[in-house]
């Protein structure tokens, strides 16, 4: 069922050898309780039949085009933007699918005349595992929406994301530079965010993001933050520079603990304790803390405890 005001929201799926996949994410757009869609799934000349199974959706509003693989999925992206013919463009990653009631309600909030909607999803472990995990941190933005992405970081999970497409193409779509890997969409964000501060977050679950081993998100990107957000650094104080650093820092901080470099996370530990935002502090004292207990405190128990 429509609403009385009912844009066409155009979604974009990008896929390359998804074959096993991607029927989960079609199927769900299919059973959205909105229909006034249209599906572009863009791929990159897969050759394990996924243009087989795409073919097997018989509905016209699906339509697939090809383009080379460039190792960019920001370029799939843009691509079918520009082949899109709605007012909306919604993103959705070919290992994820949506609930039945995501387009309905992102219609809803659209009669409030947003620029960028976006919402929690499940994080699921498989296909028919949608409740095992914790939900995305996606929270609602303050204003300005730009500072609060570049200082707090990205809480937009991209599969989440609707957005108008005039906005999008205003800021020339996604960096498909390969510096941006796996972090073009927080870009993308920050640069909608400089001209616009229509960001609306529904705080409900709407879809789910599936955890496996193919996962971008699960790949290490400091270094492509690092690259990437460099030019909006410019502007910022002392203090907010040192809020930007922990972020990042602590990521670093937390990897070295794990892999028990003691001495190079102290450093970056007390940094973050000093300059972080609260729930990083927060951590990295209890990192701190436990540090110090098992490698002075302990081990001096103990020895003590076994002196002949």
């Amino acid at each position: 069922m429509n609403p009385p005001y009912a844009p066409l929201i155009s979604i974009v799926i990008p896929t390359y050898n998804r074959a096993n996949l991607i029927p989960k994410a079609i199927q769900s757009v299919l059973d959205q309780t909105y229909q006034n869609w249209e599906l572009i799934i863009v791929d990159n000349y897969s050759d394990d039949g996924t243009k087989e199974v795409i073919d097997s959706f018989r509905d016209p509003r699906i339509s697939m085009l090809l383009t080379p693989r460039t190792g960019s999925v920001a370029a799939s992206r843009n691509f079918g933007v520009q082949h899109s013919k709605g007012e909306w463009v919604a993103f959705l990653d070919s290992d994820d699918w949506w609930f039945p009631a995501k387009l309905s309600s992102v219609c809803e909030v659209i009669q409030n005349n947003p620029d960028l909607i976006y919402h929690d999803l499940q994080i699921v472990s498989g296909p028919d595992d949608a409740k095992s995990y914790r939900k995305t941190k996606s929270r609602k933005l303050k204003d300005p929406i730009f500072m609060d992405l570049l200082l707090n970081g990205n809480d937009i999970a991209l599969s989440s994301v609707t957005v108008r497409k005039s906005i999008f193409l205003k800021v020339n779509g996604m960096n498909e530079s390969p510096t941006f890997f796996a972090v073009e969409d927080y870009d993308t964000w920050l640069r909608i965010a400089q001209i616009t501060d229509l960001f609306v977050h529904i705080p409900k679950a709407l879809g789910a993001y599936q955890l496996h081993d193919g996962n971008i998100g699960k790949i290490n990107n400091f270094q492509y933050l690092s690259n990437a957000l460099q030019g909006y650094l410019n502007d910022l104080d002392k203090k907010q520079l040192r809020r930007y650093q922990s972020l990042y820092i602590y990521q670093i901080a937390r990897s070295n603990y794990n892999n028990l470099k003691y001495s190079e996370a102290m450093k970056q530990l007390i940094f973050v304790a000093k300059f972080g935002k609260l729930q990083y502090r927060f951590k990295s004292l209890l990192m701190l803390i436990s540090n110090l207990v098992f490698r002075f405190i302990l081990p001096r128990k103990i020895d003590f405890h076994f002196e002949p």
